[in-house]
Formats: structure tokens, sequence, C-alpha cells
């Protein structure tokens, strides 16, 4: 029930919340591979780079409308 910007803030300045949100607007999923990004791992402040492999899933209600995105990724 949250954003990700709630629960990786980090994510806000690297546009990874705009691509998800794209997803949630258009309805199209997305598909990355080795996609960069910069998270705090450490509990220290300080980001490390991982390269992910993910889909973007948008949900669909009844009625056809996107309700939320799945998101599967590894790194």
């Amino acid at each position: 029930g949250k954003t990700i910007r709630e629960v990786f803030p980090e994510t806000a300045e690297q546009s990874i919340a705009e691509l998800f949100e794209g997803v949630y607007q258009s309805g199209q999923a997305y598909t990355a591979n080795e996609f960069p990004a910069l998270f705090e791992r450490s509990g220290r402040g300080e980001r490390e780079i991982g390269y992910f492999n993910f889909v973007a899933q948008p949900m669909l209600d009844l009625q056809g409308e996107v309700y939320a995105i799945m998101i599967h990724a590894f790194e």
C-alpha cells in the first residue's frame, strides 16, 4: 500500500519512480535488462550501484482499469 518513493526514496532522483508511474498511467508493461540503479543497502547512507533485470506489469481490475503495478526484479 505504499508508493515506491515511500519505500525507496532514492528512486526519486534516478527517474525510476517516473518509469513505474508511466507504467501505471499507460497500462503498458515495461521490461529492462541490466538496469543500473543506486540503492542504500548498508544502513550508513552509502549508495551502491546494482544492475537489475525487471518487469513492471500493470494489474487490472474487473473494469480493465489499472489499480497497481507488480514489479518482479532481480539483480
